[in-house]
């Protein structure tokens, strides 16, 4: 649950200006409609580390896809303080994601081929304080730097460095 309460403070940080809310508002902004998605997932990752819970874990993975058009696996690290401004049409098959991350709406994360055994080394890394803007593709073993930008629009296929902005294609 650390995981949620960071993506919440940091919702409450950049959408209000809050920097230490008090847990009636955790509360309250868990019902916010862009941070159910953050809630569903952060649920599905919790129950998807017991054996015999990991079945409900796909339950909330599935609420994500239906109600928003989401597709984040339960499997997937992500760290705290994701932040998805407008929550629709994203899909994240990436190996991993750093903490404060911002995926805007119709972002894909995902291996380049057909990959239904998820292999991690097949997959994007995300490192911290990414920005990934709107309908941009990132697929392959690639790595995006810490810091990084990432422009709308764009296909990534190659490493990114630290701190670098990325505007088109990155093949």
């Amino acid at each position: 649950m650390r995981l949620l309460v960071a993506d919440i403070k940091r919702y409450l940080e950049l959408s209000q200006g809050i920097k230490n809310p008090k847990i009636l508002k955790i509360i309250v902004t868990c019902l916010n409609y862009r941070m159910l998605p953050n809630v569903f997932f952060r649920v599905s990752q919790l129950l998807y580390k017991f054996k015999y819970l990991k079945i409900f874990s796909y339950f909330f993975y599935a609420v994500n896809v239906f109600l928003y058009r989401i597709e984040i696996p339960p499997r997937i690290k992500i760290g705290g303080g994701l932040f998805m401004p407008h929550p629709q049409n994203i899909v994240c098959g990436a190996a991993s994601i750093g903490e404060l991350c911002t995926i805007y709406q119709g972002v894909t994360l995902g291996a380049k081929h057909l990959d239904f055994e998820f292999k991690k080394n097949l997959r994007p890394v995300i490192m911290d304080s990414v920005t990934i803007g709107s309908n941009s593709v990132i697929i392959g073993a690639t790595v995006i730097g810490a810091k990084s930008k990432i422009a709308p629009n764009s296909l990534v296929m190659k490493n990114v460095d630290d701190e670098a902005l990325v505007i088109g294609n990155h093949t």
